[in-house]
């Protein structure tokens, strides 16, 4: 029972980190004056997070999957 319910506070996240581009964008948009770049700001934000999870897997590798797995929830909370 707590695998499960790890797995879904995780689930939740991680669609919690999925909608935060989309939440910010408008004043991300007004800051950086113009629509244009709308599609950098999701671009650059899967990259961004594309490069994390090459990272975190290679600290698991190092120093285990539960350890980075609670550092990293901390961090992001």
């Amino acid at each position: 029972m707590a695998t499960l319910t790890a797995v879904a506070l995780v689930a939740v996240l991680t669609a919690l980190d999925q909608t935060v581009v989309a939440t910010a964008l408008p004043h991300m948009i007004a800051e950086l004056q113009g629509a244009s770049i709308l599609g950098w700001v999701f671009t650059a934000y899967f990259v961004a997070a594309t490069a994390t999870v090459a990272v975190a897997g290679k600290l698991a590798d190092l120093f285990g999957r539960r350890t980075v797995f609670i550092i990293s929830v901390t961090i992001f909370l």
